[in-house]
C-alpha cells in the first residue's frame, strides 16, 4: 500500500494550495482525479459506488509514492460514519484504513477569513447575507442523506472543527499548517513540513505553485454548473480567486465572529509553533 498523507481542513482554509505545495516540490507525491472529482475521503460518506471501487483500487496498490488525500471531515464527522448503520461495510472499512493508517497534516486559518470565503463560494448567486450564512445550520451529507446539525451553525462548526483536530493533535502526530504562514513564510513552512514527513525536495529550494492544479477538470464542471444557474456554481474558473465574489461581510458579524473564534485559532497556532510547522 502506498504511504498515505491526509490534508486536512475546514473548507475554504487552503487546502488546494498546500496540496499543490506538496505536489509542486515534492515528485513523488500523488493526487489522483477520480471520475467523481478530486480524491477526497469525504466521497466515501455519500454512497458513491463509482468512488468507492476507484478509491480502493488506489489504496490496494502497492508503490512507493505518497498518496495524498483531501479531507474536510472534523475527527467526529469520521467517527460518526464508522458507525452509521446506513454506510456500506466496504465504505466504512476504506475510510477506517485511511484515517488509522495515514500521516495527517491539518491546515487551519483565521475565522474571518474562512467564514467569508465559504459564504462567498456557497452562495455565489447572494440569496443569504453573510450573518444569515454564518447563523443557518451547518449540514453534510452521508450515507443516509443530508445531515443537519439544528444547534450547530457555521461559527459553531468552525470552533468544533478547531478544537477536535487541536485535540487529536496534542494526541497524535498531526502537523497543523497556519494558512497565512504558508502564504506569508511558504519557503520556511514547506521546508519544515518536508523535514518531518522525511519528503525530498525536487528542487534546491521550495518552489511556490504558479496555478492550483490539483482542482483538475472541477473548475470547468463548476463553470458549465454556473452557466446553467445550479446552486452549487462558482462565478470564475480562476482558482487564485478567493470566495469568486467581490461581496462584503458586514463589519458587526465580522467582529463576533472575531471575538467568538479568534481563542480556538489562537490554540492551534501556538500548538503548530511548538511543532514547528509555521
Amino acid at each position: 500500500m502506498s504511504r498515505i498523507l491526509l490534508v486536512s481542513s475546514h473548507p475554504r482554509s487552503g487546502t488546494h494550495f498546500l496540496i499543490d505545495s506538496i505536489l509542486r516540490n515534492a515528485p513523488e507525491s500523488k493526487f489522483p482525479y477520480l471520475s467523481c472529482g478530486d480524491l477526497n475521503l469525504q466521497k466515501l460518506f455519500w454512497k458513491n459506488e463509482t468512488a468507492l471501487i476507484e478509491i480502493e483500487a488506489l489504496l490496494n496498490q502497492h508503490k512507493s509514492d505518497v498518496l495524498i488525500i483531501k479531507s474536510h471531515a472534523s475527527p467526529s464527522e469520521v467517527a460518526r460514519f464508522i458507525e452509521d448503520s446506513k454506510a456500506s461495510y466496504a465504505a466504512k472499512e476504506a475510510v477506517r484504513l485511511v484515517w488509522g493508517s495515514s500521516e495527517k497534516v491539518y491546515l487551519f486559518r483565521e475565522a474571518k477569513a474562512t467564514l467569508t470565503s465559504f459564504w462567498r463560494y456557497s452562495d455565489p448567486q447572494g440569496k443569504l447575507s453573510f450573518a444569515e450564512f454564518v447563523n443557518a445550520p451547518h449540514h453534510w451529507v452521508q450515507a443516509g442523506g443530508i445531515v443537519t446539525l439544528a444547534n450547530v451553525d457555521k461559527r459553531d462548526f468552525y470552533r468544533k472543527h478547531l478544537e477536535e483536530w487541536g485535540e487529536l493533535a496534542s494526541l497524535e502526530s498531526v502537523r497543523c499548517v497556519d494558512y497565512q504562514d504558508l502564504l506569508s513564510n511558504h519557503s520556511t513552512v514547506m521546508t519544515s513540513l518536508f523535514d518531518q514527513m522525511n519528503l525530498e525536495c525536487a528542487e534546491t529550494e521550495i518552489v511556490v505553485p504558479r496555478k492550483l492544479d490539483s482542482r483538475g477538470p472541477i473548475e470547468k464542471l463548476r463553470w458549465w454548473a454556473y452557466k446553467r444557474g445550479l446552486p452549487w456554481a462558482v462565478q470564475s474558473t480562476n482558482p487564485h480567486v478567493d470566495g469568486r465574489s467581490s461581496r462584503k461581510p458586514d463589519s458587526e458579524t465580522l467582529k463576533s465572529i472575531d471575538d467568538e473564534l479568534w481563542a480556538p485559532y489562537l490554540q492551534l497556532r501556538r500548538l503548530a509553533e511548538r511543532c514547528g510547522s509555521s
